[in-house]
């Protein structure tokens, strides 16, 4: 079930764990091995990748290999220009939670 889950789905999933405040560091790294294996990952959109990020910092989940994925795909300009200021003010919450700052993704969102 889990590799037919859309980025949306993902993100979703990631989000439930968090509000419930149930772990999910086993399921991250399946989502993080699933993403990073694939090219999945490049059709995540803005509000994806924010809810993400979102999700692992609320739990206190420091992937950094999938954090560094999601923010490169956030930095392309394909999905750059689709972020709102809610993507842009959840993503750099995150980033700041985690202490994952990328440069990159708070130069071209800040």
């Amino acid at each position: 079930v889990l590799y037919s889950l859309s980025d949306q789905g993902i993100a979703i999933l990631m989000w439930s764990y968090s509000v419930m405040g149930m772990p999910y560091e086993d399921l991250a790294e399946f989502i993080s091995y699933r993403l990073l294996s694939t090219t999945a990952v490049n059709d995540f959109s803005p509000q994806a990748i924010a809810s993400a990020l979102w999700s692992m910092a609320t739990s206190g989940i420091r992937n950094t290999a999938l954090v560094a994925e999601l923010t490169r795909v956030a930095v392309e300009p394909s999905i750059l220009e689709r972020f709102n200021a809610q993507d842009v003010a959840n993503t750099i919450w995150a980033l700041a939670r985690l202490k994952l700052w990328d440069i990159r993704i708070v130069y071209v969102l800040g």
